[in-house]
């Protein structure tokens, strides 16, 4: 690990706060569902580890996993590429939480929270 040298911070330094003040995420019924996607609510930003110029974004919110052109000349997010779906596409929420890579092989996985699932994609390396 070296020092960071790409930072981004997208409340300028503000304080964070909960968009759903009491909303328990233990709870996995359908109320507190709805409530949790009601906005976009990305939970992370994961450089693949083969090219280090693809970021995925799993978003809790919108149900799906954005596919990002990451600059990392210019340490910036240069431009939206896909939008991937999070799951088996069922027509119930599994509200992406993470994004994994397997070590060797050209596969991805998204640990879904509201569905409680672990989704396989194939990662292509090129």
């Amino acid at each position: 690990q070296g020092p960071i040298r790409h930072m981004y911070d997208p409340k300028q330094g503000q304080k964070m706060m909960a968009a759903h003040g009491g909303c328990n995420h233990s709870n996995n019924d359908d109320s507190t569902i709805q409530l949790r996607q009601a906005d976009p609510h990305s939970h992370a930003l994961v450089l693949d580890p083969f090219v280090g110029t693809v970021a995925y974004v799993p978003d809790l919110g919108k149900d799906l996993i954005r596919e990002f052109y990451y600059d990392a000349n210019e340490g910036k997010i240069a431009m939206e590429m896909n939008i991937l779906p999070s799951g088996l596409c069922t027509g119930k929420p599994d509200g992406p939480r993470y994004f994994e890579f397997h070590p060797k092989f050209n596969i991805g996985y998204v640990v879904n929270e509201l569905s409680s699932t672990i989704a396989v994609f194939e990662v292509d390396r090129k």
